[in-house]
Order: structure tokens, then sequence, then C-alpha cells
């Protein structure tokens, strides 16, 4: 593992689950080149297996920036490395969905403890096996999810990340679902999402520091005479002359008012632009007193349009025929059918045929699917524990239920 971690030439690596028992509350280990592996004792179930484990594995640079090692259980621990910011990694393993409710509610509140006791000026990650399935929370959630639907370890993973504002990185950044599973189970070959990478605390610090010692740089904002209240006032007037003469009384008086009212808006925008356009040849009278000619040319440049790009306007003479030139271009342009210089090129076959039966699955094969499972995994998508499948008589109804569905497309909902 470290001649991997070396070739991988990353500075941290959070474990979890490494099931080597010793008596030490934290075990530091040198090894090859500075690397220093950081681990609590893993622990040993019913069946006397060791178990479970956390730890670190950090190169001789990182290492040796390392300020606080602290445990809270054998299943957490945290490191903090010097540097500004200074960074709090926490390394977990969230008990799976077949311990407890208690056992998984006490281990999220220890978690909960551990990231209150991070400053809020730290860059603080949480990194680990999670055993959390977690969904889209409403039709708002924007993020990108493997699972349709939160198990019990989502449900207190979504308290754990409001309680202690931490965002989960897996639903933020948009992959294609083939790549957003983290988890391969042994035996069935589920794929969950489970493994997670949580971030928070630092991103809000540097956002309050910036609103409490920055200084506010207002927006810059382009003058618009349309946003003249003199122009908005003048344009309401001709909207309610226009709807009076059209929808009320199309009389003669009323149409003159609506011409009338056309005039004194046109009237008001010229006044608005000229003013503008005092303003700003005062701006860049201005400017070059005080030797400003960057500002002072800028401005020139925008009064005279001489540095405007062109618009791309589309030709005709009304709005029906500027539609139609347009519909013909995209036309010319995309509706053309594909020009093939040779229809009889052979294609060359990727892939040859494969040697895979078609037939109704066979008593045999699901007998080695059911060796290759391991116990003391999450469920599945199904909710049935491993140690069922394995230590269960149901090999016939399993054998039934997947030839049905292969063969019938007798396929449930969930």
């Amino acid at each position: 593992m470290v001649i991997l971690f070396l070739r991988s030439q990353i500075s941290v690596l959070a474990i979890q689950e490494h099931r080597v028992v010793h008596d030490e509350e934290v075990k530091i280990e040198r090894h090859k080149k500075g690397v220093h592996l950081i681990t609590t004792s893993a622990w040993r179930n019913r069946a006397q297996a060791s178990t479970g484990g956390v730890g670190f594995l950090l190169t001789k640079q990182a290492f040796n920036a390392v300020s606080l090692i602290k445990t809270y259980s054998k299943r957490c621990m945290l490191v903090s490395l010097d540097g500004n910011p200074r960074l709090t990694i926490i390394s977990v393993y969230i008990p799976t969905e077949s311990a407890t409710v208690e056992e998984a509610e006490a281990f999220h509140d220890c978690l909960r403890a551990a990231v209150r006791e991070v400053p809020s000026h730290h860059q603080i990650l949480v990194i680990g096996d999670l055993n959390a399935h977690l969904s889209k929370l409403n039709g708002e959630d924007t993020g990108w999810y493997w699972h349709q639907v939160t198990n019990r370890n989502g449900h207190l993973l979504r308290d754990t990340l409001l309680e202690g504002e931490l965002e989960a990185t897996n639903h933020r950044f948009q992959k294609s679902p083939g790549k957003q599973w983290t988890h391969l189970s042994d035996g069935v070959l589920t794929r969950s999402q489970i493994d997670y990478v949580l971030y928070g605390k630092f991103i809000e610090a540097v956002k309050y520091a910036n609103r409490k010692h920055l200084p506010h740089k207002p927006k810059k904002r382009y003058d618009d005479p349309a946003n003249d209240p003199r122009v908005e006032e003048a344009r309401s007037k001709l909207f309610a002359a226009k709807e009076t003469y059209h929808d009320l009384d199309p009389c003669e008086d009323n149409r003159q008012t609506v011409a009338e009212e056309k005039d004194t808006l046109s009237a008001c925008y010229r006044t608005v632009e000229e003013e503008l356009l005092k303003q700003k040849i005062r701006k860049a009278e201005n400017a070059a007193d005080r030797c400003k000619n960057k500002e002072s040319w800028n401005l020139v440049n925008e009064v005279s349009g001489r540095k405007n790009k062109p618009c791309g306007l589309v030709e005709g003479g009304s709005r029906e025929d500027r539609l139609r030139a347009w519909k013909n271009h995209v036309t010319k342009l995309l509706g053309q059918p594909p020009v093939v210089p040779n229809e009889e090129v052979d294609i060359p076959v990727v892939h040859p045929p494969q040697n895979i039966s078609v037939d109704k699955f066979t008593k045999t094969e699901l007998e080695e699917a059911t060796k290759s499972i391991k116990e003391g995994k999450a469920f599945g998508e199904d909710g049935v524990a491993p140690e069922v499948l394995k230590r269960v008589d149901v090999d016939d109804l399993i054998l039934d239920f997947c030839n049905k569905a292969l063969v019938d497309g007798d396929v449930p909902d969930q």
C-alpha cells in the first residue's frame, strides 16, 4: 500500500476498515521514504474476525505539518495540518445498516461533536465510508445522485450535514450515472454510493470575513434611458391610451391621444439621452483634466461608438421576412443530409462474439455467486442483508424470482 501511495503522488490518504488490531489508542508507524501510517485499532466481531479501524497515510512533508492527532472512537480519527488556512481532516467509518439504531445515532453524535470542535477558520474535510444512501431531497434539489431512496444512515447523514454546516461534494459535480457509484458489493455486484467527501465551514468563514472586512464594491451600472422614471411614466400613459383606443372606444379623439403620447414618449427618450450624453462628456473632460487618459478615451469610444462591435442583423423588411430568412439559414446549416463518400466501407468488429449463455440461471451459478458474498457489508437497493443471502436457505426462491425476471420480464417496481 505504501508503494502505491507513493506512486499516486498525493500527500494525505484517509483509510477506513484496515482491520488491523493493536493495543494502542493511536499507533504511528514509519515506513519507506518517511511515509507515516497513523491508525486506530480495529475490533473483533462475534465471529472473532477483525473489522473496522480508521487512519491516515501521510508523506514525510505532510507528517511534519501535523499539529494535532485526536481520536473520538475506533471509527473516527482527526488530523490537523498547519497551513494557511489550516486543514483538518476527519477519517470515519460509519456503522452499516445492520447495526442498531442506537449504535448509528451514537456514532453520528460523536461525529457532530468532532466537527463542532473544529474552529471556523479551518478548512475541514470529512472523508470515509459513510454507508449512507442519499437521494434527491425535493424537486428543487439540483444535485446528482446515484440512489433513488434515502436509507436510515442517509437520514442521519443529512442531519449531520445540516448541523455541521457541511456539504457532500459527491452530489455537487455533474457526472454521468455510470461514474456516480463508489462501491461494488461482493458477490451480487450491487453498485452503491456510500463513500463520501464532506467539506464545510471554511468557505462560509471566508464569505463572512469578506463581508466584514472588505469594502463593498457596487455593481457597475449601465445607464439606460428606458429605466428613467420620466420615460417609464410616459410609456405607462401610452399603454393606457392604446388600451382605451383599441379595447374601449376606437374614436378619432382617442387615436389622436395615442399619437400625442407616442410623441411625448419619443421626446422623453431624446431628453434623457441628451442628459446622459452631457454627463459622459463632462466625465471625459474631468478625466482628461486629471490625466486619466484611459478613462477619458473609454468614454470617448463609448460616446462615439467607434469601437462597438457590429451586431448581426437578419435581413428582411418585416418580422415574417426575418423569421423566414432565419429558418432558411438554420435549415441549410443543419437540415442537409450527411455526405457519405463511400457507403460500402466495411465496419470492423470491435468485440468478437462472446460465449454467454442466454438460458435460465442454474443453481450452480447461484451457488458460485453466493460463495463470493462477504458478510458485514451494507445492504443493497433491495434492503436484504448479505448474511440472509448467504446463511438462509432461500436459493430456490431467489432462482425462481430471477428466472421469471429473465424469461418473462416480470420485474417488480421496487
